[in-house]
Parts: structure tokens; sequence; C-alpha cells
């Protein structure tokens, strides 16, 4: 058997088909990495976005902060979208980011 390996650093997709999250560290949840690949983009009938239909979502970063229980999505030129961790639909409503096919 060889030499094991070390882990350096993780990457994590809180939404699918953006931007990757990097750390050193992070917990688990009861299917893998926690928050990873819990989201996705939809159009207007529900149906999840990928890259190869809106290759920017890749543009769009989001970032998971454990310590104030909230996910921030952030694209260049926009101000970033908050989303509460626990789940409560209640604290935080939809808006249109655009009216526009893009």
């Amino acid at each position: 058997m060889g030499t094991p390996g070390t882990l350096t650093n993780i990457f994590l997709y809180p939404i699918k088909s953006c931007a990757a999250l990097e750390v050193n560290e992070w917990p688990l949840g009861p299917q893998g990495l926690l928050y990873d690949r819990v989201w996705m983009v939809v159009n207007m009938n529900g149906v999840c976005l990928s890259q190869k239909q809106e290759p920017r979502l890749c543009l769009i970063c989001p970032q998971v902060h454990l310590d104030t229980k909230n996910l921030s999505v952030n694209a260049s030129g926009m101000n970033p979208i908050f989303v509460p961790l626990d789940g409560s639909s209640e604290q935080y409503q939809a808006e249109p980011v655009h009216q526009s096919k893009v």
C-alpha cells in the first residue's frame, strides 16, 4: 500500500454550475460536504440551468458564511444576495434578477 495522501484544499459548489468555493477545511453533513450543491439556478419554468445553457453561471460566486449562517451570492456589477442557511423561507423573498433573455 502506498503512502497516504494529504488533503490540502477542498472545492465545493454551493450553487450547481456556479463558481467553486475553495476552503482548507469544511464540516460534513449527512450527505457529504455541508452545503455542497444544495442550491440551483432555475428558469421561469423551474427548470435547472447549467453552464451548457448559460455559460455565464460560472461568474456567480457563492460564499457560505458559517459564522453568520448565510449564503451570499455575488456577481460583478450586481448587489449581493443574502440567503439564510436555516431554511426559513419567511426571512427572504425572491426577486427578479433580470427581465430580459440572456
